[in-house]
């Protein structure tokens, strides 16, 4: 859900899709037929050997694969971020990635609701300046707002926007 809706937020916005990775064909080939409709160039693989050395990796997948995911990255020094609200940067770093950062939509995003970007708001976090002077580049972009944090107050960002909503789709 994530891929998909960053996809098209960052098209729309102007940048170019390389490639879209996924472990399941399938599915990169999903978001890929959604960014051809916006005139791109985009290819489906599932073949980490395949994918470019881009300005940006973002890897938008579930918390528990992020290590994994990262670890299978063939382009250890290119900037590369993750979308997680709960997992800390630190997970890059793990998995021998040596520029990392954290581009994390303070919001659910849902492949079937369209939603207007500038809406949502983004956490922050990267390793060095230059990182940071990126992520931000890329909000702005979006003409989206951001919030430069660590991976600690990230997570209690991420923690108390669960509480909040499940506790009013509860009552």
């Amino acid at each position: 859900n994530v891929a998909y809706r960053m996809a098209l937020f960052l098209q729309g916005a102007g940048h170019s899709i390389e490639c879209v990775f996924a472990r399941d064909i399938e599915k990169a080939e999903k978001v890929v037929r959604a960014l051809k409709r916006g005139k791109s160039n985009a290819f489906a693989t599932a073949d980490y050997s395949q994918l470019p050395n881009s300005d940006i990796t973002i890897i938008a997948v579930s918390d528990n694969a992020i290590g994994n995911v990262a670890a299978q990255l063939p382009h250890k020094d290119a900037f590369t971020v993750h979308t997680s609200g709960a997992t800390p940067m630190a997970v890059l770093k793990e998995a021998g990635l040596s520029n990392v950062g954290v581009f994390y939509p303070l919001m659910t995003l849902s492949m079937h609701k369209e939603l207007d970007i500038r809406l949502i708001p983004y956490l922050i976090e990267a390793d060095s300046q230059q990182g940071t002077d990126i992520l931000k580049e890329l909000v702005n972009s979006i003409k989206a707002e951001y919030k430069i944090c660590d991976s600690a107050q990230r997570l209690q960002f991420h923690t108390a926007a669960i509480f909040t909503t499940n506790f009013l789709n509860y009552s």
